[in-house]
């Protein structure tokens, strides 16, 4: 099955991304992954953390964890 999904990110304050989108289909359900990304104010560094779905939080069928790391530096 194919999966379909579309999302996007929102910037309220220089140093902060908020990100969010949904995604279904495949072998899932709806899921709602959300993300927070804190910036240094010269944008080298950045931290983030995000969820993969974030209604497993409030569901007792099938929750979700997950967790990733990752260290990647590219700068153009």
């Amino acid at each position: 099955k194919s999966v379909i999904g579309f999302g996007g990110d929102f910037k309220p304050l220089p140093f902060l991304k908020l990100q969010a989108g949904v995604m279904t289909g495949g072998n899932y359900g709806t899921q709602v992954p959300l993300g927070i990304m804190i910036m240094a104010p010269s944008g080298a560094y950045e931290f983030g953390i995000a969820s993969r779905d974030a209604l497993s939080f409030f569901t007792q069928n099938g929750p979700t964890l997950s967790l990733s790391l990752g260290f990647a530096r590219m700068r153009f």
